[in-house]
């Protein structure tokens, strides 16, 4: 059993997934950039139905997804944006890729390059 700390996994950027998908041409990387976005607008869908805990704001997936602070949320007014809303424009900001990690840490090769 291999478990992977949530504290092994990097904030990246969102873009960075997709950079690396488009220059790679690789397909598994453009199922991973592709799910990572869906993910989100996923997320953010259930964010507007009250389906998350209360600490979860539409100002916290913009500070935490979207790269916007408190000020300039308040006055793109983006507290008023609904369910339907095209999400994936605003995306901007930092994700953990726990499913890329956890995926590296079942092979052995990869696995054996880190400590225990």
């Amino acid at each position: 059993l291999t478990v992977v700390s949530r504290h092994a996994v990097p904030m990246l950027p969102i873009s960075l997934a997709n950079s690396i998908a488009a220059r790679s041409g690789a397909p598994v990387l453009r199922y991973i950039a592709d799910a990572q976005v869906l993910g989100l607008e996923g997320l953010w869908r259930k964010l507007c139905a009250g389906q998350l805990p209360a600490r979860c704001t539409k100002q916290w997936y913009f500070e935490s997804f979207c790269g916007v602070a408190a000020a300039e949320f308040q006055q793109m007014r983006l507290d008023e944006l609904g369910a339907d809303a095209h999400i994936r424009v605003h995306l901007n900001g930092f994700v953990k890729p726990y499913d890329v990690v956890a995926t590296l840490a079942a092979f052995p090769d990869t696995r054996a390059r880190f400590p225990e």
